[in-house]
């Protein structure tokens, strides 16, 4: 299965999230609120597309199974932003 990655930017006044199959624009994405200040926290986490059973109207539903990879945004000074390996369950190193 190939992977997508799931990024969130939450801030007191609006949250942001997407979905993309490369890790580095999620970041980006990511990182582009808390550098302008739209975001104060930023998560990105790996995940698998999964086909579910099959629902009314003979539609299969879908959904993203979480890997449990995930990258916190932390403060890097001058550098910006650094993105540190956490358990996505937990949010920790």
């Amino acid at each position: 299965m190939t992977p997508v990655f799931l990024w969130q930017a939450d801030g007191p006044a609006s949250e942001a999230s997407g979905m993309t199959g490369d890790r580095d624009k999620a970041q980006e994405a990511a990182a582009e609120r808390l550098l302008s200040g739209r975001a104060t926290s930023a998560l990105v986490e790996e995940a698998v597309a999964e086909v579910g059973a099959v629902v009314a109207g003979g539609a299969r539903q879908s959904h993203y199974r979480r890997t449990g990879e995930a990258w916190l945004a932390a403060d890097a000074g001058q550098d910006g932003i650094e993105w540190v390996p956490v358990n996505a369950e937990t949010g920790k190193r």
